[in-house]
């Protein structure tokens, strides 16, 4: 699928369908990272594990530059006021992949700005309480307990301020309970992640 994707661009990158195929081949080339990831954890030698390794990233690195490449020729698009619903969709839904993969590759800080400008471009989208979820795991895996903390208790104000249209009106099945039970849940793990990181270093 990759390889049909990538061949479409360069024979049609002005067609209807180039941006769906740009999208689409960037989320071929995650999910290819997530199956090479799934041969990571049960490859018996070190080199392997290093090729693994080095494939996951470059499948990553790709998929990223394609996700920003996109998004720039849609905002184009957009300010120009000459995006259509898919694009505009399309436009959604790069910011949202962009933190994503940037989190998969592990470059939190990163994924946290990216997340951050997801988050101010769509204030009214239930995404935004994923996006403050994940930024609260980018900051624990940065050793950053009371950043993560204080992301959680963010979400926890905007689920309670958003109105119940907000969840209705989007094709996602998460409904405000669904979202309160995965905050509290994040919470717990974080404490403890935390207690874990104290106890450790306690020890003489």
């Amino acid at each position: 699928m990759i390889s049909r994707f990538d061949e479409y661009l360069q024979r049609y990158p002005k067609s209807d369908e180039a941006i769906e195929a740009a999208y689409l081949l960037a989320e071929s080339l995650v999910r290819s990272a997530q199956i090479l990831r799934q041969h990571l954890a049960k490859a018996e030698t070190e080199n392997a594990r290093v090729e693994l390794r080095d494939r996951i990233n470059q499948r990553l690195s790709a998929a990223l530059d394609h996700l920003r490449n996109l998004q720039t020729f849609l905002s184009d698009l957009h300010r120009d006021d000459r995006l259509d619903r898919f694009g505009q969709r399309a436009l959604h839904d790069t910011y949202f992949e962009i933190a994503r993969v940037l989190f998969q590759m592990e470059k939190f800080d990163e994924a946290v700005e990216a997340y951050r400008a997801a988050t101010y471009k769509y204030p009214d989208d239930p995404q935004v309480l994923l996006a403050y979820i994940q930024m609260a795991h980018c900051y624990s895996r940065l050793g950053k307990p009371a950043e993560a903390r204080s992301l959680l208790e963010q979400a926890r104000v905007i689920l309670r301020d958003f109105p119940e249209e907000v969840f209705q009106s989007q094709a996602s099945s998460l409904q405000a309970a669904d979202w309160e039970q995965w905050i509290q849940w994040a919470s717990q793990m974080h404490k403890f992640a935390e207690a874990d990181t104290q106890r450790i270093g306690n020890i003489p």
